[in-house]
């Protein structure tokens, strides 16, 4: 109880117990994720393109705003796609999360 009201009524040692836990392994991409979140992006791209749609075309199709499927395809979006977007993109080209990932392009 007492360090609640220490983190309460000093907002700077709470500051620095943000700032230790920034530091986390959460806290920074390493290559290995970089590395799959871009072939992640590309694997999106790709299965795009193989419905012959423009990034536009795909998300009127979805009814999904076509910024969306830019930060999917994106490999310098800084957030990433979550796996619950994967899987909404899969829906949308009618595949599975397996299939999605059953490609050559992760397993190397």
């Amino acid at each position: 109880m007492a360090k609640i009201k220490i983190i309460i009524c000093n907002p700077s040692g709470l500051h620095n117990i943000i700032k230790k836990y920034q530091n986390c392994s959460m806290g920074e991409l390493t290559t290995e994720d970089i590395i799959l979140q871009k072939k992640i992006a590309e694997r999106i791209e790709s299965l795009r393109l193989k419905t012959g749609l423009s990034q536009t075309d795909f998300a009127q199709k979805n009814h999904i705003d076509r910024q969306v499927i830019n930060r999917w395809e994106s490999v310098k979006n800084a957030r990433g796609v979550t796996v619950y977007s994967i899987q909404k993109f899969c829906k949308m080209v009618n595949i599975t999360l397996k299939d999605f990932f059953d490609d050559d392009s992760f397993n190397l």
